[in-house]
């Protein structure tokens, strides 16, 4: 396996009775060939699901314009007055489960002013 210097490949897989099983063994071998006799570096870590596309569609088109209609804030200003008021830096970073806390916070902050945001399981969004 060739990649140019700058990409570093990931590879998936799963820890099962103790032991390493790649999702994909015969890259990874290729790619671990390709570097023999080279010093290395491994990092394993538990994989991060990324924020679901329905969890950002509903941030984006219920959170963000609720807050935005209630405060006279375009979008794109709201977005930024929430990601500085929450702490967070970017939600395109988040995993699910702190995008779901990301969406509880701004409901949470929502409700402290008075406005009702209708939750993610009473709206369908296109």
């Amino acid at each position: 396996m060739s990649l140019p210097l700058n990409v570093i490949p990931v590879f998936y897989g799963r820890v099962a009775n103790k032991r390493l099983k790649f999702d994909l063994p015969e890259d990874f071998t290729k790619y671990v060939h390709s570097l023999d006799g080279r010093r290395v570096e491994i990092t394993i870590m538990a994989c991060r699901r990324p924020r679901s596309l329905e969890q950002n569609k509903y941030f984006h088109s219920v959170v963000l314009p609720c807050f935005s209609e209630f405060t006279g804030n375009e979008n794109y200003e709201m977005k930024l007055i929430l990601k500085e008021l929450l702490d967070v830096e970017s939600t395109s970073a988040l995993s699910r489960e702190e995008m779901t806390d990301v969406i509880e916070r701004c409901h949470r902050l929502a409700a402290s002013i008075g406005l009702l945001i209708p939750d993610a399981r009473s709206v369908r969004l296109r």
